[in-house]
């Protein structure tokens, strides 16, 4: 499904990048949307975060590079007991360990050393982990799934630029038709800034948070970035380096922890949901950035209020073409057939546990076939010998 864009999407355009600008709220809204919920994010500071972290993008990469809040964190916040503080001390503690890495060249030298069978099963993997999470989400309400999955596909057949506004505002629509949506009451209030954490907090935060996303971050969020970016953009790209993508994840973590954000990433699923419904440039991740920043400056409670409205089956469905679009099916077609085996088995142990498992799994199963191929070939040698 991946593909150069200049040969298989076309040049930038107003209408592209202004429609590609909203293409990864498909990841972006439901955590948000149950940070918000049960307090653990002031409304205010995490639209103000994000929104500077994608000026931040639009200025430093020039491309439709995104910013997602960071899964591991995201899913274990909203489903155990935990506060703001502690929130903010793990964003703290993510932006220095990432820069410092970015800064010292670790994940860099050790990118060189991983096979393309890996990074394939890594994509892969990823990308049936946000379709799973999205037919989730779809199936929580099946009839304005369906009705916002058929609506898509008419944009994206007609318009690509207009598929996620379209999405969106259809959801929404639906579900106003159907009565409303069941989210909970959440409390809006701004809540004291910036956030404070205490050395408790931090310690708190460490074990429970921090450790479980870090491997996320460096392999999907950075490594995987860096390729994906690269692939997509021959000329540009070049901008996106794993060094550069480290800095600016711990400059975004530093604005978004005392603002009571959420701890923010870049993602390969979030490049692919931007590039898919047309992003090209940087006016992709600027647009998006002003409306956000807006919003947290001028209508923070009305945004959250809308966010709050918005039926996560309509946000299924922007998660399900981005997960779709990160399957490699044309690398895995054109890959060696001992190659094949190593893509498998990185996808699954990534779907079925995380990305460093997946690493893991898939360098072992790389062992083990050029341990195959050297007895194979020496047994050939003998026959001939």
């Amino acid at each position: 499904m991946i593909g150069s864009v200049g040969k298989r999407w076309g040049r930038p355009t107003l209408a592209g990048d202004l429609g590609g600008a909203f293409g990864d709220l498909g990841t972006l809204l439901p955590f948000a949307a149950g940070a918000i919920a049960l307090g653990l994010c002031r409304p205010a500071g995490l639209l103000v975060s994000v929104g500077l972290a994608y000026l931040l993008v639009a200025g430093v990469y020039r491309l439709p590079v995104a910013v997602q809040p960071m899964k591991a964190v995201g899913a274990i916040v909203l489903t155990t007991a935990t506060d703001p503080e502690t929130l903010a001390a793990c964003g703290l503690v993510l932006a220095a360990v990432i820069a410092a890495i970015g800064l010292s060249r670790i994940v860099e030298r050790a990118a060189r050393l991983v096979p393309r069978s890996l990074i394939h099963g890594l994509q892969a993997g990823l990308g049936l982990t946000l379709s799973v999470a999205a037919i989730r989400l779809i199936l929580s309400d099946p009839w304005i799934g369906l009705a916002c999955a058929g609506l898509a596909a008419l944009a994206l057949l007609w318009n690509v630029a207009l598929a996620p506004v379209a999405v969106l505002l259809g959801g929404a629509g639906f579900a106003w038709l159907a009565g409303g949506t069941s989210q909970p009451a959440a409390s809006l209030a701004a809540g004291g800034l910036p956030l404070l954490p205490d050395l408790a907090h931090f310690l708190k935060a460490v074990p429970q948070l921090a450790l479980a996303q870090l491997p996320l971050t460096l392999t999907n969020a950075i490594l995987l970035t860096e390729i994906l970016a690269r692939r997509y953009f021959p000329d540009g790209g070049q901008r996106v380096t794993i060094r550069r993508l480290s800095l600016t994840t711990g400059l975004m973590n530093l604005v978004a922890a005392p603002l009571g954000g959420l701890p923010l990433c870049h993602g390969a699923g979030g490049l692919a949901a931007h590039v898919r419904f047309g992003a090209r440039s940087w006016l992709a991740p600027a647009a998006i950035g002003l409306l956000l920043l807006a919003a947290g400056l001028f209508a923070a409670e009305p945004a959250a209020r809308a966010l709050l409205a918005l039926p996560p089956a309509a946000v299924g469905v922007l998660l399900l073409v981005a997960g779709v679009e990160l399957l490699p099916v044309a690398a895995f077609r054109e890959a060696r057939p001992s190659c094949r085996p190593v893509i498998l088995a990185t996808a699954l142990a990534t779907v079925a546990f995380n990305p460093l498992i997946g690493l893991v799994a898939g360098t072992v199963a790389e062992a083990l076939r050029w341990g195959v191929l050297r007895l194979l070939l020496r047994s050939r040698e003998d026959l001939r010998g």
